[in-house]
């Protein structure tokens, strides 16, 4: 084959166990020699050694033939015509390394792709999970010992791990031995044997999954890429162990950042309505879960207006989907989530009371509770969650009151109507 590039000066003979010195031919696929004689009961044996070209595929088998030669006339030629010859041969397949590969088969989020940073990477926030799935290729021989390890980087939790498939030339690896300690999860095959079919593809690949979580932790910030490992060592039957093969799996982090602007009218008489509207933009990376808005109107001249709340997410009205709670001081609704980059804008109206002072202020707060995973809770145990508020006043009003205070002669109010002050013609009033 090919693949199998002989390196000369490489061959050395025996006969018994006692060393001979060969002599011959070397080519560059191979090589021939000629001993005078092979008595009965006698073994020859030859060693050289081949390198598998750096460009062979993986896990394939290389197959080489040796051919014997020989006849009954010790004259040199072992096809002399008055002889009696004869021929024998055997071949033997070098396989190229088992490999394995990782990457990230799922989220269980699903929100945030790979369109932050580097495109080439899967986002992920806080709290959510990530599945990896190892794909293990194994040559067509019989293995003593077939161990996959996994280590998790700081910021990423075990979760499980398990067999997802294993190909149908393959016995033995189908109850692997399972365990973690700390970062680094264990799959261990123990002895496994792939039979030859000839040809490499999935009835000769082991295919496990290992669902880690993005951990609350100081390594896990805006941007930080989060890489982890899989090595896999095999040892073939009656073999030294092959070079470790392994492969890297990257994530990156991304996190939401919200914030809330509470506009409304600046003023209004008693008894008037007042149109409120928050805006709530994500200028994160990540998106935004389980956001809980609740507005109190905290003033008791103060009443929200059922049915006048509209949602608006990135210029789509999401009213119907949603549950407004009214409150004894406002309402409260949550929206499933608000995207990095979009905004979501709520407008609503209250009722400024008949008996609401004149030239007054009426504050009223709104709360944003907000985290990283989708379980419609803002404070979920394994998220990161975060909160902002902003307060907007409405006034009553301002009102003009005009009332004589003095007279130049002190007159009093007790001619025509008492509650008017009296005053002569030509006299000053203050």
């Amino acid at each position: 084959d090919a693949n199998l590039i002989y390196q000369p000066g490489t061959v050395s003979a025996d006969f018994d166990g006692v060393g001979v010195s060969p002599t011959g031919d070397e080519t560059g696929t191979g090589f021939s020699f000629l001993t005078a004689q092979l008595l009965p009961t006698q073994v020859l044996t030859v060693t050289y050694d081949v390198q598998l070209s750096p460009s062979a595929a993986a896990a394939e088998a290389y197959p080489n033939t040796a051919t014997v030669a020989y006849d009954t006339v010790l004259d040199g030629d072992p096809n002399s015509p008055t002889a009696r010859d004869d021929t024998d041969m055997d071949t033997h397949a070098l396989s190229a390394n088992p490999t394995v590969s990782k990457a990230v088969l799922s989220t269980n989020a699903g929100g945030d792709n790979a369109d932050q940073f580097d495109p080439s990477l899967q986002d992920l926030t806080v709290g959510e999970e990530v599945t990896y799935s190892f794909k293990i290729t194994l040559p067509e021989i019989a293995f003593d010992s077939v161990v996959l390890s996994d280590v998790l980087p700081s910021g990423l939790d075990f979760v499980s791990a398990s067999v997802a498939s294993v190909g149908t030339g393959i016995t033995g690896a189908s109850a692997p031995t399972i365990s973690n300690s700390g970062a680094t999860t264990t799959f261990d095959f123990g002895a496994v044997s792939n039979a030859s079919d000839g040809s490499i593809g999935a009835d000769d690949e082991i295919v496990v999954t290992l669902v880690a979580r993005v951990a609350n932790t100081a390594a896990v910030v805006e941007g930080a890429v989060l890489t982890n490992t899989a090595t896999l060592n095999t040892t073939p039957a009656g073999q030294s162990p092959l070079d470790p093969q392994s492969d890297t799996a990257a994530v990156e982090i991304v996190e939401p950042d919200l914030a809330v602007l509470k506009e409304g009218n600046i003023a209004v008489n008693p008894g008037d309505t007042v149109t409120y509207t928050l805006s709530i933009p994500n200028t994160g990376t990540g998106t935004a879960y389980d956001v809980l808005i609740e507005d109190t109107l905290a003033s008791p001249f103060l009443s929200y207006n059922g049915g006048s709340f509209v949602a608006v997410l990135d210029g789509i009205d999401i009213s119907g989907s949603l549950v407004v709670n009214t409150t004894d001081t406002g309402f409260n609704v949550l929206v499933p989530q608000i995207p990095a980059g979009e905004t979501l804008e709520i407008t609503y109206t209250a009722t400024l009371g008949v008996d609401a002072p004149e030239a007054n202020s009426f504050p009223n707060t709104a709360t944003v509770e907000f985290d990283t995973t989708p379980d419609g809770d803002p404070n979920s145990p394994m998220a990161r969650a975060g909160d902002v508020t902003d307060t907007y006043a409405v006034a009553t009003v301002p009102f003009l009151e005009k009332i004589p205070t003095s007279t130049d002669f002190s007159t009093d109010s007790d001619q025509g109507d008492p509650a008017l002050f009296d005053v002569n013609i030509g006299e000053t009033v203050t």
